[in-house]
């Protein structure tokens, strides 16, 4: 590897770990609302959070902005008492206000265009004037503090070092001791002393992984909210990458990532356990392998550790725990 690229790899991760700092910060100083589940509407709330989805997508709506209009619906409907027939009004006005705060949104905001997605009936009671007050009495809702962050922040990280070559060797040794072909006849020793390989496999991992990312995140993002405070987007978007990584055969989680989401994998788990595959289990489990009698994932599913290394004499992974300690 020359210095060149060795100079831009340390750039990056000092980039990505400035980034998610910035993140954590925004996290932390988060106000903290509660869903109540208290909308007398709350029986049509899938309809709409999907007519959210499908709008942003028609628009060329990041996936951070989805989310986040999706989160000013949510709260929005959940403190109001709102008519039936204005439901729309309140997805789209929530659509508008994402795309605003949301810079990288390339899209423009005339609510008349906006209208044309409407269904018949809703078309014809449409009122742009409606449309922005709803969308002052929205900001408003939110104090003004419009510039939250989602799961999808998150994940537009991680999804940068998704896999590690640590996965990969691991991977390798566990495969050359059962003497299956995941890596096509290649054994651990062979990748670990061929880097051009080894990246190649990284590569491909990551964007097997990536990929599983964003169709368990479809899945996540149309959920009901979590009632748990403690469910962060950080904590979330934990959950999400190590279901992605569990459904494509990636079963170790150790400091990189304990250190990249700030969360250990009991706490990932936990979260998996009782908010994703609670509410949304039946459309992961073609995915993702749980316990048939639970529905939930079982604590094997994932190693963790502080460090993996392979015993040659007795053809056994050794590894050394993590400790709360370390970080």
């Amino acid at each position: 590897m020359s210095v060149s690229t060795t100079n831009n790899t340390i750039s990056k991760k000092e980039n990505l770990i400035e980034e998610l700092e910035a993140l954590f910060i925004r996290e932390r100083a988060r106000i903290p609302y509660v869903y109540l589940k208290q909308s007398p509407q709350l029986d049509h709330r899938r309809k709409l959070v999907d007519f959210i989805c499908d709008v942003g997508q028609a628009v060329g709506l990041s996936t951070s902005a989805t989310s986040l209009a999706i989160y000013f619906y949510n709260y929005f409907e959940d403190w109001h008492s709102i008519e039936e027939s204005q439901l729309y009004s309140v997805a789209l006005a929530a659509i508008r206000l994402a795309g605003k705060v949301n810079h990288n949104t390339p899209f423009q905001w005339s609510g008349t265009s906006l209208s044309l997605y409407l269904p018949g009936k809703e078309y014809r009671t449409f009122s742009t004037a409606l449309l922005l007050k709803i969308e002052v009495m929205m900001a408003t809702h939110f104090s003004w503090r419009l510039m939250l962050i989602s799961p999808a922040d998150f994940l537009d990280l991680y999804k940068m070092v998704s896999v590690t070559k640590t996965d990969i060797l691991f991977e390798a040794s566990v495969a050359t001791f059962q003497n299956n072909n995941r890596f096509g006849g290649i054994t651990y020793n062979q990748l670990k002393n061929d880097m051009a390989k080894l990246d190649f496999f990284v590569d491909g991992c990551k964007n097997d992984v990536n990929n599983m990312i964003d169709i368990i995140y479809t899945v996540v993002l149309r959920l009901e909210p979590s009632q748990q405070q403690h469910h962060t987007p950080s904590l979330i978007a934990g959950a999400v990458l190590i279901l992605a990584r569990i459904a494509t055969g990636l079963q170790l989680w150790n400091t990189h990532f304990r250190m990249l989401t700030r969360h250990s994998a009991k706490d990932v788990l936990t979260c998996c356990n009782d908010y994703i595959l609670e509410k949304g289990g039946e459309q992961l489990k073609k995915y993702i392998l749980v316990n048939n009698a639970t529905g939930k994932l079982n604590t094997s599913c994932v190693t963790e550790a502080f460090e993996a290394k392979v015993c040659h004499e007795t053809r056994t992974v050794i590894l050394r725990p993590l400790r709360d300690d370390m970080f």
